[in-house]
């Protein structure tokens, strides 16, 4: 199978872009004090939920859809589908607003202005989508590493030399975005992508498929946004920035989860619409543990790994954020996990099924993060990340065996299929 050799680029380049956002970490702590350092991760969690939010499952429909439709029919559904984003713009104004209210924050203009940067932020944004369906992972991952090394020179520029604090890291996207967004525009339109001749019928399909994805952003909101939101709330601003140095480093381990559902899930799409199924379907399953050994492999790695690099590059003010890495990772690997799996649901769209268990297990974790703070403190609502996580992954595993039972679940699951 090429799902290893594709696998392999994208962790390769995701190691290279992850450079960037790793070794920004010891340069705006040693500048920014951890107050500052925590409101600035928590407008970029805002700002990264909101960007998958806006597009509404695009990532993994597109993918899916380019090996079921004919080329012109297909160009309809990527131009409709780009075109659903601008029209929801008011709405996603709507729960910024919200946001800052409820958690007592002063409005900012930069929280006002996050919808239109989203625009800013899309045409790039499908352009990745586009490369990743196409299976061409090095212009993938060219692309990314590309954006990364923009907001890095941007962000040091504007945080450390005119000293703009955490807001520079806001300029340094609206700058990336900005410089990025002609050359999309070009490549797209090169690769036949863009019309104007959009389809009711494809945006309301892809609404109905897409809509039931977003509990699945909810979720990311509720792990990187609320989590840091209700630490700040129960345990104080400079406890929120040290946890964030933790949460940074596991992004390591989101790289490498991110690094599967892309070299994943193209994969799977294209086999599955081919005569070849059935006789990969044992390697497809010995990837999928493969994978999996790989990811909580690395997330232990990372674990005893971490003491030694916070000592090595972390002001001391921040060493006690090295005991939030465990638990982060251990979230992130399961992601991974939860990436192939869910797979073959949104593949045989069953995204319904897929909203409502990530729905349910939401509203428990909601309920237990009070329950686990007066418990186990600050550890106890990281904690929820990986169980809740674990949850879904259960709930998810059982229903992809019945749509598309696997060779090691044969003797486990009883499919009448």
């Amino acid at each position: 199978m090429r799902l290893f050799k594709s696998l392999s680029i994208y962790v390769i380049f995701n190691a290279f872009k992850g450079i960037f956002p790793f070794l920004l970490i010891p340069i705006l702590s040693n500048v920014l004090n951890p107050k500052s350092y925590g409101e600035m991760a928590y407008f970029l969690s805002i700002y990264n939920v909101l960007i998958p939010f806006s597009v509404i499952g695009a990532q993994s429909l597109l993918t899916s859809e380019y090996y079921k439709t004919a080329p012109d029919q297909f160009k309809k559904k990527f131009s409709s589908a780009l075109a659903i984003p601008v029209s929801i713009l008011t709405i996603i104004t709507i729960p910024i607003l919200l946001i800052n209210g409820i958690t007592g924050w002063k409005l900012s203009i930069i929280y006002l202005l996050l919808p239109f940067i989203v625009i800013l932020d899309l045409l790039p944004r499908f352009t990745n989508i586009m490369f990743r369906f196409q299976q061409k992972e090095i212009a993938f991952s060219v692309f990314s590493l590309l954006r990364q090394t923009g907001f890095f020179v941007f962000s040091v520029l504007f945080i450390v030399f005119m000293l703009m604090d955490w807001k520079g890291r806001f300029y340094a996207i609206i700058a990336m975005n900005l410089i990025l967004i002609v050359p999309s525009l070009f490549i797209l339109l090169k690769e036949k992508m863009l019309t104007l001749n959009l389809s009711n019928q494809y945006i309301k399909e892809h609404l109905k498929l897409g809509l039931p994805l977003l509990p699945n952003i909810l979720a990311v909101f509720i792990f990187a946004v609320y989590d840091k939101r209700f630490i700040a709330n129960h345990y104080g601003a400079e406890v929120m920035g040290i946890y964030s140095t933790g949460f940074q480093f596991a992004q390591g381990i989101s790289a490498l989860a991110g690094a599967v559902g892309l070299a994943f899930k193209p994969k799977l799409y294209q086999l599955m619409n081919s005569d070849k199924i059935d006789s990969v379907k044992e390697d497809l399953s010995n990837s999928i543990i493969k994978i999996t050994i790989i990811l909580l492999s690395s997330t232990l790695l990372l674990y005893f790994l971490s003491p030694f690099i916070y000592d090595l590059l972390m002001g001391k003010a921040y060493s006690n954020g090295k005991q939030f890495v465990l638990l982060n990772s251990l979230g992130y690997a399961l992601i991974g996990i939860l990436a192939m799996y869910s797979s073959f649901l949104i593949y045989f769209e069953k995204t319904l099924y897929y909203g409502l268990v990530v729905s349910f297990v939401i509203c428990i974790k909601l309920i237990l993060t009070p329950v686990f703070s007066k418990l186990f403190g600050v550890n106890g609502v990281i904690m929820l990340f990986p169980i809740s996580v674990l949850l879904i992954l259960v709930f998810v595993v059982y229903k992809s065996n019945k749509l598309f039972p696997l060779a090691y679940f044969k003797n486990i699951f009883l499919s009448k299929n």
